[in-house]
């Protein structure tokens, strides 16, 4: 059966002749108030011609209805529904109401004199030449289309102006945002010689560009200019930013979230979200979403019910397999914190305490106990404070040494990893620069030259280079974890290794002490020596010291990352052991997985897909990342689906909140003390195209980027025309 649907009345038309409907649906409805269109099709379908049963008695037979009738008479046609005889064409275009044209015939015993009683009469005459000349002739229709179609045009052509100013003004937020540049200035009328960074690029644009140059000088109604409109295209973009991350995420298997909290420059608490997945192109993706103001209620019910909004918006409740925050009690707690709420409504969502937070805390606090570290902690950072208290002082450390030292900054240890680093590094010539204060006093400030005479004492103190040598290469190392740690494309299976390998490394390091101890006692420091105490005595004690400060170390690391026991399963894809795993399946590593994850797996499959990969030389690579690249070269994806699956949900899991961290860099480059005043929706909006302009670029190479964010655009702009006719 083939039948033509218009949308638009709803109106079925028959083509086939077994389907009967046709000419009840036109007795319905007035075929002179159909569409043009619609009549058309009407006209130039077959008339209907059904198989009736019609029977009319006589005294001595019964008629039967023929169907070469239809063949007979050009004119009749049949209903099989009301099994009644027709005239097509008075049907379609008679106004007068009779039997033929309305109630249907059925007589077949009059059907004769009927016949040529109704083909004589004028109504039918007129139809007939109706039906025949419908469509060749002038219609009205066409006289007043051709001034309709002339607006539709006049008004596409003004659309088409619209969009492409439109398109000038995105381009340009897009640019100042990318670029983290203010788009405001402080007076932006005409006279002002800096009306702001996108009023400015604007008018630089127009130089070269004529239409936009004609918008400038003469729109009235709508230049694009105002704040209001930069909001709305801020907003518009950030949209179908937030649009392609959405589809990113639909697509994706597993989904991580990570949440981090900083204050701005106006003293708001600003929440940081960053959803973590495996994409489409099997590439590890942490994308931000946005800032959330948090100042006014900072309890864990509110931030919960924040992050549930989030992950609903985004669909992840169901796939979401781990959650990144700090170590602050109400995020992190095991009974009433965030992280236990979130389990609460995703239970295989694995709280995951930010690593490089935790190493932090070890190497920033571990050792501040012992006897003599805080000492030579707060030495160390003395000299950081000494150069950066005065500009005469650092003019005179660039001039001799040409690097500056970073802030002193207590609670984090990569600074006081790097100020350590530089006092080794450059130990003779800030002896030099001391000697030069102190012996030029005149030309400098009493308070210089003391701490000048300090400084220079502890340079030459040999505790104090004990611990200067003996922290350097603890930190040596520990800044090699941090920077992995810091890193999104490292997945956690890597981190979890590194971190045991940092603490086999404080371990190993406890019997090179004699080493350490030659190296700084052959340089003559100066030493404090109790009476009457011999050398030997003294080495002990340093010696006692030196493995107190490794084994805390060593302690703390293990016991701040203990909850690695319950991502055991990790060590399915330890690449170093695949060899003994081809002949000793490790089973008990399941045990891990199946808790926390057991849903997502076929477990028997898992097993014989990893035994296949284990037996196979070519996955004997370097890392989780080399065989999940093989999987994808080899088109194995289908063939080792639970093993890939399981590499994504690894790969997926977060090990540190430093994107959340980096944000906030952002942020603060964004929303700075001369622009502290911007709305929470503007920053979300700018802050969200500076940090994922990746996307953006690739969605700009595409016109649907600013045809999307033409019509977002529309839904809050509507004094311009912006939507095209047909």
């Amino acid at each position: 059966m083939d039948i033509e649907n218009n949308n638009e009345s709803g109106l079925v038309v028959e083509i086939n002749n077994n389907c009967n409907c046709l000419i009840e649906n036109v007795l319905k409805r007035r075929f002179a108030s159909l569409p043009f269109n619609e009549k058309e099709i009407i006209v130039k379908s077959p008339k209907p011609t059904p198989i009736l049963n019609i029977q009319s008695k006589t005294k001595t037979f019964k008629r039967y209805f023929n169907t070469e009738t239809y063949e007979k008479i050009s004119w009749i046609c049949g209903c099989a529904h009301l099994t009644k005889l027709f005239c097509w064409p008075c049907i379609l275009f008679s106004q007068e109401v009779n039997v033929w044209s309305k109630f249907g015939f059925s007589d077949l015993n009059n059907l004769s004199k009927s016949r040529k009683r109704h083909e004589c009469s004028q109504a039918h005459i007129c139809s007939a030449a109706q039906f025949k000349k419908f469509g060749k002739g002038p219609r009205i229709e066409n006289f007043l289309s051709a001034q309709f179609k002339a607006n539709i045009e006049m008004h596409n052509k003004e659309v088409t102006a619209n969009r492409y100013i439109l398109s000038k003004l995105i381009s340009a937020i897009c640019f100042l945002a990318k670029q983290e540049q203010p788009l405001r200035g402080h007076f932006e009328h005409q006279e002002s010689e800096n009306r702001g960074n996108y009023i400015e690029l604007l008018y630089l644009l127009s130089e070269s560009d004529i239409k936009l140059k004609t918008h400038l000088d003469n729109s009235t109604v709508f230049t694009g200019l105002s704040n209001h409109i930069q909001n709305d295209l801020v907003s518009a973009i950030s949209k179908v930013l937030l649009d392609e991350i959405k589809t990113e995420i639909r697509a994706s298997k597993f989904v991580s979230i990570i949440v981090d909290e900083s204050t701005d420059i106006s003293r708001k608490a600003q929440l940081s979200t960053i959803f973590r997945y495996v994409d489409e192109n099997n590439e590890i993706q942490e994308r931000f979403v946005g800032f959330v103001d948090v100042s006014p209620n900072r309890t864990a019910n509110a931030l919960f019910q924040h992050i549930r909004e989030t992950l609903e918006e985004f669909g992840c409740l169901d796939k979401l397999i781990a959650q990144t925050y700090d170590g602050a009690a109400v995020m992190s707690g095991e009974h009433n914190g965030v992280q236990r709420k979130i389990r609460d409504i995703c239970p295989n969502s694995l709280f995951v305490h930010c690593y490089a937070h935790r190493l932090n805390l070890v190497l920033s606090q571990s050792v501040k106990h012992i006897s003599g570290c805080k000492r030579f902690f707060s030495r160390m950072l003395s000299f950081s404070t000494f150069f950066c208290k005065s500009s005469r002082r650092i003019s005179l450390l660039d001039c001799q040494i040409k690097k500056r030292f970073p802030t002193a900054a207590p609670t984090r240890w990569n600074y006081n990893s790097k100020i350590l680093n530089m006092i080794l590094e450059y130990q003779t010539e800030l002896m030099e620069i001391f000697n030069q204060i102190i012996n030029d006093e005149d030309e400098w400030d009493t308070e210089a030259v003391i701490n000048a005479e300090v400084l220079h004492r502890y340079l030459k103190e040999f505790e104090f280079n004990f611990n200067l040598h003996l922290f350097s290469a603890i930190f040596n190392s520990a800044d090699f974890l941090f920077e992995i740690l810091q890193k999104k494309t490292f997945d956690i299976s890597y981190c979890v290794s590194e971190i045991k390998k940092f603490v086999k490394y404080l371990d190993n390091k406890k019997d090179d002490f004699d080493s350490l101890w030659n190296k700084v006692i052959t340089k003559n420091f100066n030493r404090k020596r109790k009476y009457a105490e011999c050398e030997e005595d003294v080495k002990t004690t340093y010696k006692l010291h030196y493995s107190e400060i490794l084994e805390t170390l060593s302690v703390n690391t293990t016991n701040r990352f203990r909850d690695i026991e319950n991502l055991k399963f990790l060590e399915f894809f330890n690449v170093k052991k695949f060899k003994e795993y081809e002949n000793n399946f490790p089973d008990f590593l399941f045990k891990s997985l199946h808790l926390t994850y057991g849903k997502y797996f076929d477990f028997m499959k898992l097993k014989s897909e990893l035994i296949y990969m284990y037996s196979t030389q070519d996955f004997h690579l370097k890392s989780i990342n080399d065989v999940k690249e093989l999987i994808v070269k080899d088109d194995l994806i289908d063939v080792l689906e639970q093993v890939f699956s399981l590499i994504q949900l690894i790969c997926t899991i977060p090990s540190t909140s430093a994107s959340a961290e980096r944000s906030f860099s952002t942020m603060k480059r964004i929303k700075t003390f001369t622009r502290s005043s911007q709305s929470e929706e503007r920053l979300s909006g700018l802050a969200l195209i500076a940090i994922e302009k990746k996307i953006m670029s690739n969605l700009k190479n595409n016109k649907k980027f600013y045809d999307a964010v033409i019509d977002e655009f529309c839904k809050k702009e509507r004094r311009i025309k912006l939507n095209f006719k047909k």
